[in-house]
């Protein structure tokens, strides 16, 4: 099923009822070896109005809350699409606005949720926010936007760590994906968020919130610098491929 105007539909309701299962099965195969052929083959896919692609990034972003090895690649797709989508001439960044759109309603509905997620559902809302991190890292979002959205996590975790360390996760998986490129940027922000967090392990009583602010202070010490990607990533992403044709023909 598909995520069309925030309903759940399926294919045969769709607009272009060929387009999204074809752009569906081109993801599902999608690996490093594959990328360039495919995604000039995603990229040719015809659409008539930025509804259409709005839909195009929902099942996008889905497939990128999910799937944890592809969210780089999810964002560089992007980014060649928004260079290789031809828009109306009337309408600039035509697949740029979808996909933005789509991301803030994303998280907007992460930061009002009533109650918070556990389990997959919320490895999927952590999925989400490093997946508009890797948005960023593709020059497809500005640093003021991150900076708000960070801000606005920030703020709901200091709400709520004492009960719930969900936008406390939220917000340290953001920054290791952001953090060295907006340091680079604007290094007060950076400063600035350390300090509160730095305040939120010395007051909480729980040993794994002091340790997720501990990673990511001694990542920033570190400039950043990730452990290397194991050498089983090729053969990783060949599983992941057969799991994911397996979770979609369920």
């Amino acid at each position: 099923d598909l995520q069309v105007n925030n309903s759940v539909v399926s294919p045969s309701q769709v607009i272009l009822p060929k387009c999204f299962p074809l752009l569906n099965s081109l993801l599902n195969k999608l690996s490093s070896e594959t990328f360039d052929d495919l995604s000039t083959k995603i990229c040719a896919i015809r659409v008539e109005d930025i509804s259409e692609l709005e839909g195009f990034a929902r099942i996008i972003l889905e497939k990128a809350k999910r799937d944890t090895p592809y969210r780089k690649m999810y964002a560089h797709l992007c980014r060649k699409m928004i260079l290789s989508y031809p828009s109306p001439p009337t309408d600039e960044n035509f697949f740029q606005k979808a996909l933005l759109r789509v991301c803030q309603l994303s998280f907007e509905k992460v930061l009002s949720l009533p109650i918070l997620p556990q389990g997959k559902s919320r490895a999927q809302e952590i999925g989400m926010v490093e997946f508009i991190g890797q948005l960023y890292l593709e020059n497809i979002l500005l640093s003021n936007l991150v900076i708000r959205c960070t801000e606005q996590m920030l703020l709901k975790a200091s709400q709520t760590h004492t009960s719930d360390s969900f936008y406390l996760e939220l917000v340290i998986a953001f920054l290791s994906i952001i953090g060295e490129k907006l340091e680079h940027e604007n290094s007060t922000f950076i400063v600035k968020w350390l300090e509160t967090l730095s305040q939120i392990k010395n007051e909480s009583n729980l040993p794994r919130i002091k340790f997720m602010i501990l990673d990511l202070e001694e990542l920033q010490s570190k400039k950043w610098l990730k452990s290397k990607p194991n050498p089983q990533t090729n053969k990783e992403e060949t599983k992941q491929i057969l799991t994911r044709k397996e979770g979609n023909s369920s």
